[in-house]
């Protein structure tokens, strides 16, 4: 599939473990889509947890950066299975929300920056990753955010790929017939 750019993460891995990110965003479409390959290099199995996190946006960068007082009250998000719906104002003000969609089973999942985070806290050293365990937090209003928790078991010298999409759906005009749980469709996603 084309892309339009490619960027490699930055991942840190134990010894003889090794991790590699892709993240590209196909022509044509409101989406961006993550893959990560994960190896088992050592001779003996592993058990690993691995995170995503993305911080979403209230849909406009510059009152998102100034309008504490209104911001910090509004955030909605849902989660559904390996989905992380963030729909603040969706059909009140807007007609577009966002997913977050993992291709794996979950171990856990996070939506309030904060409980991943942890109060005062950088993303340099999350609660919840040197826990290894996701909090479920749920977000009511403040910093609504993203995270699947996927916990890996490899065999020595196996690898395991895992996808994720993030994605700005924009609806139709919202009429009195859609029906309130109306949800896109995650089908595509493929751990092959």
């Amino acid at each position: 599939m084309p892309s339009r750019l490619v960027l490699h993460g930055h991942l840190v891995a134990p010894p003889g473990i090794s991790a590699e990110a892709l993240y590209f965003v196909p022509l044509g479409t409101s989406l961006e889509v993550w893959r990560l390959r994960v190896r088992n290099g050592r001779s003996v199995p592993a058990q690993l947890s691995v995170f995503s996190s993305v911080e979403f946006c209230l849909w406009d960068a510059q009152d998102d950066a100034t309008n504490f007082q209104r911001n910090f009250n509004i955030a909605e998000v849902e989660v559904e299975g390996s989905v992380i719906y963030h729909k603040t104002e969706y059909r009140e003000r807007r007609n577009h929300f966002t997913y977050f969609a993992c291709s794996m089973p979950l171990a856990g999942f996070d939506t309030q920056r904060e409980a991943f985070l942890g109060p005062y806290r950088g993303w340099d050293r999350p609660t919840v990753v040197e826990r290894g365990e996701s909090a479920g937090s749920i977000a009511h209003g403040w910093a609504p955010h993203g995270s699947h928790h996927v916990r890996l078991a490899l065999g020595p010298a196996r690898t395991r790929k895992s996808f994720s999409s993030w994605v700005m759906r924009r609806t139709a005009r919202m009429t009195s017939s859609t029906p309130p749980g109306a949800r896109p469709s995650t089908s595509g996603l493929s751990d092959r």
